[in-house]
Formats: structure tokens, C-alpha cells, sequence
């Protein structure tokens, strides 16, 4: 996977510039944290 995103990282920076990959980064973390709190919601 990391090769992956390492590619398509180089293409989004290179098309869109870095403010782009870096708030694509931070949305995907967002994401990551709530769906996290979910699922350690529930098992409680």
C-alpha cells in the first residue's frame, strides 16, 4: 500500500499542489478517528 500512495501522492502534489495532499491527508484522519470512536463505542 505504501507504494501506492507514495505514487498517487507524487501525482496529486504534482497536478494540485501540496495544500491539496495535505488537507486530503488530514480529511482521511478525520475520518480515520471517528470511525475509530465508533467501533470503541460500541464494544463498551
Amino acid at each position: 500500500m505504501i507504494p501506492i500512495g507514495s505514487f498517487l501522492g507524487g501525482i496529486i502534489v504534482q497536478q494540485f499542489g501540496s495544500t491539496v495532499a495535505i488537507l486530503m491527508q488530514g480529511l482521511a484522519e478525520l475520518v480515520t478517528a471517528a470511525l475509530y470512536l465508533l467501533v470503541f463505542n460500541k464494544e463498551k
